[in-house]
């Protein structure tokens, strides 16, 4: 709820005003709210880390051959193309004829 929210927000600014940040705070109790997650506090590798979870590729794209493109597929594979700004889907037009590859590997139905 909002009021929640906002009392959970006031509790951090008391304690940042009486304990220094909250941030280190977290930091020194090993919090999970700090670590979950996060690859740099964990000391992992980075493509190590995204590539532990399955990965939810979205991608819409208008274009002069096809008009809108919409692609949703899940991943659970390093991309076939690095780059955090990649396309989900490369098109290639030759002529009349149109293929598509996936930057990731679709998920398998027997991975699940």
């Amino acid at each position: 709820s909002t009021q929640s929210r906002s009392s959970a927000a006031s509790d951090v600014y008391k304690r940042q005003a009486n304990n220094g940040s909250a941030f280190k705070q977290l930091l020194l109790s090993n919090d999970s709210r700090l670590f979950s997650d996060n690859h740099v506090l964990a000391k992992l590798d980075k493509s190590k880390f995204i590539e532990s979870y399955p990965q939810f590729i979205y991608e819409v794209r208008n274009t002069v051959e096809m008009g809108v493109i919409e692609i949703t597929y899940s991943s659970n594979r390093p991309a076939k193309f690095s780059g955090f700004m990649r396309e989900g889907c490369i098109y290639t037009v030759k002529g009349n004829q149109h293929s598509t590859e996936l930057s990731h590997y679709p998920i398998r139905p027997s991975d699940g």
